[in-house]
């Protein structure tokens, strides 16, 4: 009778803001989600991410799985040294106590760092392959907004990321990284992997890959997947929210051990995004010419979308500058504007429905950029914060009590 294999899995994903004061702890991960063992097969089917793909593949191909870690994170400021020791000797831990292994898939944002460690996924794939030895086939998962260095390509056999932006291909993603897991194992193939690094960060404005000039460089990487030998491309036009060595847009392939194709495709995808770079930016409007314009318009709704501030990139979400701009051009349409800020959330519950408040707001997680504004409101309501989140990244979220302000 042949021996069942074994394939262990995991996953650690956050995305770094490293300009953000507000840091992440090992106990904001343990908030959101950060188990180990067994309890990671807990309601995993139902995830939609690519731990569900992993269990989607291997659980009907009898495989035995061999669950490591499974810990993920909101976006934030860098991870504490604490969480990247505990995360780093938790999947060692586990490895070591699995009597045999025939394979690793594993996933990662691939854009996770520390005050210290500015790459954490590279840190963990080298944990993994140390207790694993060289011959394991090791299968990294990663999104494609991922800061890719040369220690996450070294240390695994084959790294494959998302292909969609909208992230709609989280769970497809892990069904693709755990079927090249299998083949590795079973066939006995030679990877080869050629790597480009871009000296070249955009805005994330022309990130949609059905649109633009993303949708033409991500083509040509499924036009060229056409070609038997090539077993995966993935491209990562870095999220731009880091300051990181080897920081940049990156370009990996792999191919059924053919070296010279892997570098001619890497060299040809990469000059490609080179060539046409300057349509990755856009014109950008300064906060008080965007809102001058956005008020003037006759019928609504405009939508001014302040990305430096967007706490799914991994900023505080207290930037008062768009609320300043407001105050002082008295404008007189209805605008609704979201901010950060717990202490005055309190003063407004003391206050009650229809209360009358005079705070200052914002800037309460970092001052770094800006200062809290004065303000006088009116209490309108009160909610708990508490809400699902549908589509790909489909969880509970409770964010804590919310109020929502009139003010004019």
């Amino acid at each position: 009778m042949s021996k069942v294999p074994s394939i262990a899995i995991g996953r650690v994903w956050q995305e770094t803001n490293t300009f953000s004061e507000v840091g992440t702890t090992l106990e904001d991960f343990r908030r959101h989600r950060y188990v180990s063992g067994p309890a990671m097969f807990e309601g995993m089917s139902v995830q939609d991410d690519e731990l569900a793909g992993f269990g989607d593949v291997l659980e009907k191909e009898n495989v035995h799985i061999v669950p490591l870690l499974a810990a993920n994170c909101w976006c934030g400021g860098p991870a504490e040294q604490a969480f990247v020791d505990v995360t780093v000797e938790t999947v060692t831990e586990r490895l070591r106590q699995a009597p045999h292994l025939d394979g690793v898939v594993f996933s990662m944002h691939g854009a996770l760092a520390s005050d210290s460690v500015p790459d954490v996924e590279g840190a963990i794939s080298t944990a993994i392959r140390r207790q694993i030895g060289p011959d394991v086939p090791f299968v990294l998962t990663l999104d494609h907004h991922a800061n890719v260095t040369c220690e996450m390509v070294d240390t695994c056999d084959v790294l494959t990321a998302f292909q969609h932006c909208p992230h709609l291909d989280m769970r497809e993603t892990g069904r693709r990284g755990a079927a090249m897991c299998l083949r590795l194992m079973r066939s006995g193939i030679r990877p080869a992997v050629a790597y480009e690094k871009l000296p070249l960060v955009t805005p994330c404005e022309q990130f949609m890959t059905d649109e633009g000039p993303m949708h033409a460089w991500f083509a040509l990487a499924r036009r060229m997947e056409n070609n038997h030998a090539v077993m995966d491309i993935s491209l990562f036009p870095v999220q731009p929210w880091l300051d990181v060595p080897e920081f940049g847009w990156s370009v990996v392939v792999t191919t059924n051990d053919q070296p010279e194709l892997s570098r001619q495709l890497c060299r040809e995808l990469a000059l490609h995004a080179w060539t046409h770079r300057d349509k990755f930016y856009v014109d950008k409007y300064e906060p008080g010419e965007a809102v001058r314009y956005a008020a003037a318009v006759p019928k609504g709704p405009v939508v001014i979308a302040d990305g430096a501030d967007a706490t799914n990139g991994g900023s505080p979400g207290d930037s008062t500058c768009l609320l300043k701009q407001m105050l002082a051009q008295q404008i007189t349409c209805p605008a609704l504007l979201t901010m950060v800020d717990g202490e005055v959330v309190r003063q407004a519950l003391e206050a009650g429905c229809g209360g009358e408040i005079e705070v200052e707001i914002g800037a309460k997680r970092s001052r770094r950029y800006h200062e809290p504004v004065p303000i006088r409101a009116w209490v309108e309501r009160f909610s708990d914060g508490k809400f699902k989140v549908a589509g790909h990244g489909a969880q509970r979220v409770d964010m804590g009590a919310c109020a929502l302000l009139r003010i004019g």
